[in-house]
C-alpha cells in the first residue's frame, strides 16, 4: 500500500478529531454522562467535553437567548421540540432515554404502599423536583394527582429547581424524596444506600419521562459534537444508560 493510501486510510478509519462540545444536560443525567463521556473519550481521545448541567427548562431558556452550547440533553421531548420549531435544532430531536421515578427514604421509612404513605403523619416534608421547570417534577406531581393524594401532601412538598437538587433534599433534610432512579447510582446517595429504602413508583400514573436530545444549529459545522451526538444513539450508550436505570428506544 502507497503512502498516499495510508494516509487516505486514516483519514476514512481512524476519527481524528480534537476539538471542544458544550452539552447542556438535564441533571437527571448528571450521573450516567460522564461515563458515556469517558466511553466516547475512547475513541475520540482528544475531544474535550465541557458539561452544565441544569434544570431542562433553564437551559431551554438559556439556549434561546444564545447560549453557547452544541447539544441539549432533555429530561423531557417537549423543550427540545419547542427549539427545534424555533429553527434552533439541525434535526428533529431524538429520544435516547426514559426515565423513571422511585421513592427513597434516607432514614429507612417503609414505603412498601407506595405512594400512600406520603399521607402519613410521619412523613412530614417530601422532597420533589418543581413540576413547572423541571420534567421529573412534573411527572411526580402527575403521579401523586392520579393517586388522589396531590390535596393530602401538597403543603408538605420542598421543590427542588432540579432533579439533582432534589437529590441532595432528599438526603439533607426531608423524609421521603420523589426522585429519578438513575440518582440511586450517583455517588451521593451511595453511603446511604445500606440504611435507605426505596420503592419504584407505579409507571402507569405518570406520562413515560421520555428524554429528547436536540444537536444544535450553532454546532452544525461542528465534527466532534455531531460524534458525540451519533454516539449517544449507539448501542454502548445504550448499555450505559440502563446500568443507570434508564430504559432506552
Amino acid at each position: 500500500m502507497s503512502v498516499r493510501s495510508l494516509i487516505l486510510f486514516f483519514t476514512l478509519v481512524v476519527p481524528i478529531f480534537a476539538g471542544e462540545v458544550r452539552v447542556a444536560t438535564a441533571a437527571n443525567m448528571a450521573f450516567a454522562l460522564p461515563k458515556i463521556v469517558e466511553a466516547f473519550k475512547k475513541i475520540y481521545p482528544d475531544v474535550s467535553v465541557e458539561m452544565v448541567v441544569g434544570g431542562s427548562g433553564k437551559l431551554r431558556a438559556q439556549i434561546e437567548h444564545g447560549a453557547p452550547y452544541d447539544l441539549f440533553l432533555s429530561a423531557n421531548t417537549q423543550y427540545p421540540e419547542a427549539l427545534y420549531a424555533k429553527g434552533i435544532g439541525v434535526d428533529k430531536p431524538v429520544v435516547y432515554a426514559q426515565g423513571e421515578l422511585v421513592l427513597f427514604s434516607r432514614q429507612g421509612i417503609d414505603l412498601s404502599s407506595g405512594l400512600e404513605v406520603l399521607t402519613d403523619s410521619k412523613v412530614t416534608r417530601i422532597a420533589m423536583a418543581n413540576p413547572k421547570t423541571a420534567p421529573y417534577g412534573k411527572a411526580a406531581k402527575e403521579a401523586l394527582e392520579h393517586g388522589g393524594m396531590w390535596p393530602k401532601v401538597a403543603s408538605k412538598i420542598v421543590y427542588g429547581e432540579s432533579i439533582s437538587q432534589t437529590v441532595i433534599y432528599s438526603l439533607r433534610m426531608v423524609d421521603v424524596g420523589i426522585i429519578a432512579k438513575s440518582a440511586l447510582y450517583s455517588d451521593k446517595v451511595a453511603p446511604y444506600k445500606e440504611k435507605a429504602t426505596v420503592a419504584e413508583v407505579d409507571a402507569s400514573y405518570y406520562t413515560p419521562i421520555s428524554q429528547g436530545m436536540l444537536l444544535l444549529k450553532s454546532a452544525s459545522q461542528n465534527k466532534e459534537a455531531e460524534a458525540l451526538y451519533r454516539f449517544l444513539q449507539s448501542s454502548r450508550a445504550k448499555e450505559i444508560l440502563q446500568a443507570y436505570g434508564y430504559r432506552t428506544p
